[in-house]
Order: structure tokens, then C-alpha cells, then sequence
């Protein structure tokens, strides 16, 4: 009888289990992420920082990488990001859209992008434009802000254009894109 009872309670902890499995399988299916890695390859590289100590050096590898990644046959798009969406977690920075008042200090999580990212992930352009190669080399930093945060830090008017600040008061960046939202985390 005993045996009995252990194997009738065995089974019913593995029929829940599977029941378990099932419901998260198909919550996590249903989930919009906001991007498509359907044929989607990441590779994590992590260059020797004793090599590639300084970020052009850095950058001139990423790019490489990246230039040798989109001539392979059957590659329609590639780009890179410092941290993975869901897989990463990834950075968060205090930031202001107006320095001379600080009650405008807010957080946000932040991702850095090479052009092509978007369109390897086929993340929407909503507004404004992505970023280009000539971004790269300007003097003025530009940068993307998801639907979301640019409906919160302006409600009523148009995000392009505007400028974040750090809380130190120098500029960040002038956005020049809107994105639509991807999820970051697996929350």
C-alpha cells in the first residue's frame, strides 16, 4: 500500500510539473517582445581589453566583424548591442530632460546599438530615423528612445529633436529616432 501511495504521489507532483511547464510555455509564447529572432544568430564577443584598450581600437574590430558578418551569403541584415534583450538584463543611467530643473531626473535602461541592429532584429522605426554610420564619427551624440519613454518624457509634443541630459548637467544625447518597445527583461 505503501509503495502504492509513493508512486500515485510521484506522479501527480510530475503531472503538475507538466502542467507548470505548459502554462509557462505558453504565456511566454504568447508575450510580444517587441523585435523577431526568428533566423537570428548572436555571437558574444568579448575583445582582450589589454588588445583593444581603446574604444577606437574597439570599434574598428566591431566593425570589421560586422562588415565580414553582412557579406556571408544569405545574411540580410547585422548589427550589435552590448546587452541582449531578456537574455541580458542590461544598464540602467539617471538622466534629465531639462538640467536647470531637477525634479525632470528620471531613470531609464539603456542599450548601445551599431547601425544594423535594428533591422537584424526587425524592431520598427515608429518616427524620426535610425542610426547611420555617419552617426558614428559625428560630434554630437544622437540616440533612440522607445515609444514608451517618449510618450512619458513628452506627452504632448514631438520627442525628435529634443535633447536628455546627464544628471551632471552635459548633454547625452539628441534623439533622433523612435522605436517601437522591446521587452529587456523576462519580467
Amino acid at each position: 500500500v505503501a509503495l502504492a501511495a509513493g508512486q500515485i504521489a510521484l506522479a501527480l507532483a510530475l503531472a503538475y510539473g507538466a502542467a507548470l511547464l505548459v502554462t509557462s510555455f505558453n504565456r511566454l509564447t504568447g508575450t510580444q517582445v517587441g523585435f523577431d529572432a526568428t533566423n537570428v544568430m548572436t555571437v558574444r564577443v568579448a575583445p582582450s581589453e589589454q588588445r583593444y584598450r581603446e574604444p577606437d581600437a574597439r570599434r574598428f574590430l566591431f566593425d570589421r566583424i560586422l562588415e565580414q558578418t553582412r557579406a556571408l551569403p544569405g545574411v540580410s541584415a547585422a548589427g550589435a548591442i552590448h546587452f541582449l534583450p531578456i537574455a541580458d538584463g542590461g544598464p540602467s543611467i539617471f538622466f534629465q530632460t531639462d538640467p536647470a530643473e531637477p525634479e525632470s531626473r528620471l531613470t531609464g535602461g539603456y542599450r548601445v546599438i551599431t547601425p544594423g541592429y535594428l533591422e537584424a532584429m526587425d524592431i520598427p522605426v515608429l518616427a524620426g530615423r535610425a542610426l547611420d554610420a555617419s552617426d558614428e564619427l559625428g560630434n554630437s551624440a544622437v540616440g533612440m528612445l522607445n515609444r514608451r519613454m517618449a510618450e512619458r518624457l513628452w506627452p504632448d509634443g514631438d520627442a525628435l529633436g529634443r535633447t536628455l541630459y546627464r544628471t551632471s548637467g552635459q548633454e547625452w544625447f539628441t534623439v533622433i529616432g523612435i522605436v517601437g518597445d522591446v521587452r529587456q527583461s523576462g519580467r
